[in-house]
Parts: C-alpha cells; structure tokens; sequence
C-alpha cells in the first residue's frame, strides 16, 4: 500500500538490509521425500522528496536474491531426482506519491516495474499501480482504501485492498505504547513501543513471486514458478542510537507452496507443497 503519514511526520533517506533462513522441510511427497531450505538476502534504499506543502513523492529501489539448499533430490518425484530450480533473483522500482487534502484525508498513488528471474532477465518483468485513500479518524483509528492493477509475467490481475489501524504511541518519539493492523489481503500486526530503544511486534503475512525459469532450466525450461508464503512471527526490534535499528525474530512458516508453469504461463506442470517449517530474520535499517 505504501507508507501513508501526515506532513509532519515525512520520513528521511533510509537503507535496509534483511537475511532470512527458512529451515529445512520436507517435500510433501510420498516418502522418503526430499527436503527444501530457503535463505534470502534483500536490501532497500528509499529517498523521500517535499514537492509541495502538501505533497511529497519516495523513490524506492530493492533487490532480492534467493538460495536453494536441496537434499535429497533422487526422492523428488515432480523433478525426477534433478535439482528443480537454482538461485532465484527479484528486483523492484517503485515511485510512491502522497497528497495531503487536509489532517484527515490522503490520497496516494504507488506505481512500479520489477523483475523476478532464474538467470534470463528477459520476458521476467511485471508493472503495476494503484491508488487510494487514507482517513485519520478520531481515536488514533487510520483507514485505507483502494484499487490495484497490473500485468505479470503470465498475465494481468486486479484487485481491492484496505485496512484499518490504531496506534497510542509516537513510534519516532519511542513514547511507550501499542500499535496494532488489519489489512486485506490478510495481514495482522499487534506490537509495543516499550520505550525509545526497545520495540516489539507480532505479524501475519504472505508473499508471492512469479519468477522466470532458466532456458535451460530441466524441469521447465523457460517456465514459470509462482512461489507463495504465509507466516506468523514475533519480532524484537532495538535502537541504539536515533537513525539506526537493529530487529531480530522467528518465524513459523505454515504455507510454502510452488507452481510450476509452462513458458506461456498457460499450463500447470506441477504444484509442489513444502512442509511447514521454522524461520529466523535479521534486519538492520539506517536512517539518514
């Protein structure tokens, strides 16, 4: 949806780095079954801009890099004991604008171009954008609202979005407090400004990627994976100092599933379901 704030509050330059690990699980085969561990490396830079009293617009640039840790792959049945796929890749550009109509109401408008591959970058590209509103109502209640549309890989999509959210803190204060959300498509958050060093947060959500097989890729060559995650997590976030944080968490990933596609994206050749598995975060975000 994008980062929605009051004019006050714009944000600075930031840069952000994350690393996961998604422990080993089993491929949800007969068994004996193979078994998948997933490790990613993501970073962010994010420069905000004052166009006008009213208006501001962030520039967003990310890149993502995926790491398969395959064992056992002569017990994959749906890639005939070959390795399925190597590292993935994913980056993204993003402009996001806000416009302030009044201390209540903000309209924004997120658009952006990515790519999400194997080792070919070509026909990986995805666009989309969206628009919508945001009411800061009474009782420190925000509400969202608003329409997203874009074209992948295989093909387009649309879709309506919204949330609620409450807070009674001023989180960049670090004035003790608690913060929660519910937004659609689901996602939850429930956390805690303990005080200006320490904070704490629970959170529901889910992810999903189209990425470009390799051409010579054995099970589909040039192909497409649709990959799709969903976790509960709690996360412990320390600030040492005012522009830079450090968060740590676990995760239970109880969702992780692939579809795996023809070139055209017309096809189902396999779907592929991984066991539910634990997964640890390590973020380290520096504000200019």
């Amino acid at each position: 949806l994008g980062d929605v704030y009051k004019r006050q509050e714009l944000k600075s330059p930031s840069i952000e780095v994350w690393g996961d690990h998604l422990s080993s699980a089993d491929v949800d085969e007969s068994s004996p079954t193979g078994e998948l561990a997933v490790t990613s490396t993501t970073a962010r830079v994010s420069f905000p801009f004052q166009l006008t009293e009213k208006s501001d617009l962030t520039f967003e640039a990310s890149g993502s890099r995926f790491f398969f840790d395959w064992d056992n792959t002569e017990n994959i049945g749906f890639s005939n004991g070959l390795n399925p796929w190597d590292d993935l890749n994913s980056a993204r550009v993003r402009l996001k604008f806000n416009y302030n109509w009044n201390p209540q109401w903000i309209s924004f408008t997120n658009v952006y171009p990515s790519a999400a591959w194997e080792e070919e970058i070509d026909d990986s590209y995805s666009y989309g954008a969206s628009i919508g509103t945001v009411f800061l109502g009474p009782y420190n209640l925000r509400w969202t609202l608003g329409i997203g549309s874009g074209q992948g890989p295989e093909n387009g999509y649309w879709g309506v979005f919204g949330g609620i959210g409450w807070n009674q803190h001023k989180k960049e204060e670090g004035q003790p407090g608690i913060f929660a959300s519910l937004n659609w498509p689901l996602e939850a958050e429930i956390g805690a400004v303990i005080n200006e060093k320490w904070l704490v947060r629970a959170i529901r959500w889910q992810t999903g990627r189209t990425f470009r097989l390799a051409d010579d890729n054995d099970l589909s060559p040039s192909g497409l994976l649709v990959r799709s995650v969903e976790a509960v997590g709690i996360f412990f976030e320390y600030k040492p100092i005012k522009k830079f944080s450090i968060a740590l968490g676990g995760s239970y990933v109880f969702r992780h599933q692939y579809e795996i596609q023809n070139e055209k994206g017309d096809q189902i050749q396999s779907y592929v379901n991984i066991n539910a598995a634990l997964g640890a975060t390590l973020n380290f975000r520096f504000r200019f």
